[in-house]
């Protein structure tokens, strides 16, 4: 058993309940707190009488201690929402849990890095749209996204800042969230959604992965509140997204091949622009806006409605499910007998024909026999 987790997970479930150190010890038959205080952080081993009696003190199921494919509380998400209701998002939450443990455990497993290398941004809630901006595009230039930065960040996140972007099938109306897991980050991407809108919700959630420690964002965040009504963080991080994927060098680029006439229609000429750079009408709007290249008062006129991300939707190919990198290390831990493919179906919530469809969706051999 794994010494170190099963004390972590002492004191988060102590905590969870509301419980002193001083009322489990006098449950577990201890003198004093000092015992339970020893068990927490790791100068007394628990014995397997008294985790017994801590999963009924707790009330929870005894491998809740032990196993490395479950979280407590360990892991922090910060969701974007449409229209869908909080218990669905919990629940789904709960599942995703488990994709994370499971990353996390093998990627340990297996002797690889398991801490992301995502910048601090030196952001706070009295930071200026215009600095959330400049960092924006500063992360831009220095991860060198590239002339069309929605089509690189995926890439960068995964490549550069270990950061692992998983492209699932949410419930509808959830766009996809950050999420901390100790030293590991993840962005989780409702791939459902268009190619403009996912790119988007990337860098948002990059900006709350940079700016988590002065900005901790909120468990759950609606997408579809008014600029001027969203909560401080939650502008600046639209702010920071925008800039980083319609940074000015790259945009200017795109400006001169798509100059406007004065009997070019304002909106077709934005979704053209947007087209051209991977994003939405309606970000495209409001960038070209703080930058000065749109009069405010041409855009305000300009119907929201005719900029919707799906208006002019190129077809396009769904992501492929999670990520190669993500199925790669479920593979590996198959193969190498780290996890049963009961167990592995389990976490993952799939039967087993679909393990195996998500293997040869990759283009991996399955590791297992029917």
């Amino acid at each position: 058993m794994d010494a170190s987790r099963i004390r972590r997970r002492i004191a988060t479930l102590r905590e969870r309940a509301g419980m002193s150190q001083a009322v489990v010890a006098t449950a577990l038959g201890f003198k004093d707190r000092q015992t339970v205080s020893a068990i927490e952080v790791g100068d007394r081993k628990v014995s397997a009488e008294e985790l017994v009696k801590l999963a009924d003190l707790f009330d929870v199921e005894l491998s809740l201690f032990t196993d490395p494919y479950r979280v407590v509380d360990e892991a922090s998400f910060s969701w974007r929402r449409n229209d869908i209701p909080e218990t669905a998002i919990r629940q789904f939450e709960d599942k995703a849990k488990g994709w994370l443990a499971l990353y996390r455990h093998l990627s340990r497993v297996a002797g690889e890095p398991v801490n992301s290398l995502v910048p601090n941004l030196d952001l706070s809630e009295r930071s200026s749209f215009e600095d959330a901006a400049i960092e924006g595009e500063s992360i831009a230039s220095q991860f060198e996204l590239g002339p069309i930065p929605a089509f690189a960040l995926e890439r960068v996140l995964d490549e550069k800042l270990n950061v692992l972007v998983l492209q699932v099938d949410a419930p509808k109306g959830l766009s996809g969230a950050a999420c901390r897991l100790g030293g590991l980050n993840f962005v989780l991407v409702n791939r459902e959604e268009s190619a403009p809108r996912r790119a988007f919700n990337l860098a948002h959630e990059l900006f709350h992965l940079a700016t988590w420690e002065r900005m901790t964002p909120e468990h759950i965040e609606s997408v579809r509140i008014e600029r001027r009504g969203k909560p401080r963080a939650e502008q600046l991080a639209d702010n920071f997204a925008s800039a980083l994927l319609m940074p000015r060098p790259a945009l200017e680029a795109v400006l001169t091949r798509r100059t406007r006439s004065e009997s070019t229609n304002p909106t077709e000429w934005i979704l053209q622009l947007a087209n051209e750079i991977g994003v939405s009408g309606i970000a495209m709007k409001w960038r070209l806006v703080n930058l000065g290249l749109l009069a405010r008062a041409q855009a305000t006129r300009i119907n929201d409605e005719h900029l919707r991300l799906d208006h002019d939707r190129i077809a396009e190919a769904q992501p492929l499910p999670f990520s190669q990198r993500f199925v790669a290390r479920l593979h590996w831990g198959l193969e190498n007998g780290h996890l049963t493919v009961r167990k592995a179906a389990q976490v993952m919530d799939m039967t087993i024909d679909d393990l195996q469809s998500l293997f040869e969706i990759h283009g991996m051999p399955v590791p297992f026999d029917l």
